[in-house]
């Protein structure tokens, strides 16, 4: 794999908060090592961490919240703080579940970014490389909504 390509992969992965400063993809080393990552607390997937910009580990908590209290046989008893529980479920499951792909995908494609430099494969790479783009484009929106939800 050309170190343009590694390049290029490292810096959507960059880009999208994945990893920070020095990375596998143009050092070498593995994945894990990487000081951001191996220091900071990560959830139980493994790829989203603790806090951040998007609150993730809170708004799956809150997501939990709110889906107890929308099972709770008396909740249509305020018709008006059932709906905004709803609404509120609406919103938290878009960014829950938008970061929890996003991780997936970004965890998928460095195992795959891995073995094509293993094997020296220039094509798979920049698969790959599109792929993360594809990844960091979807974190923008993800910035955008989050800009504007107050």
């Amino acid at each position: 794999m050309s170190a343009k390509t590694r390049g290029e992969a490292a810096g959507a992965l960059r880009q999208a908060g994945i990893i920070r400063g020095r990375s596998s993809i143009t050092h070498g080393t593995s994945w894990n090592s990487i000081p951001s990552a191996s220091a900071s607390p990560i959830s139980a997937n493994g790829w989203i961490r603790s806090g951040g910009i998007f609150d993730y580990d809170v708004k799956v908590e809150r997501l939990e919240e709110v889906n107890r209290e929308l099972e709770a046989p008396d909740v249509w008893n305020d018709a008006e703080r059932a709906q905004g529980l709803g609404r509120e479920r609406a919103s938290l499951e878009k960014v829950v579940n938008g970061i929890r792909t996003l991780g997936e995908g970004l965890a998928g494609a460095a195992e795959l970014l891995d073995l094509a430099e293993m094997e020296d494969d220039s094509s798979t790479a920049e698969a790959v490389a599109e792929d993360v783009e594809k990844y960091a484009r979807d974190v923008e929106q993800l910035l955008f909504r989050r800009m504007f939800s107050g």
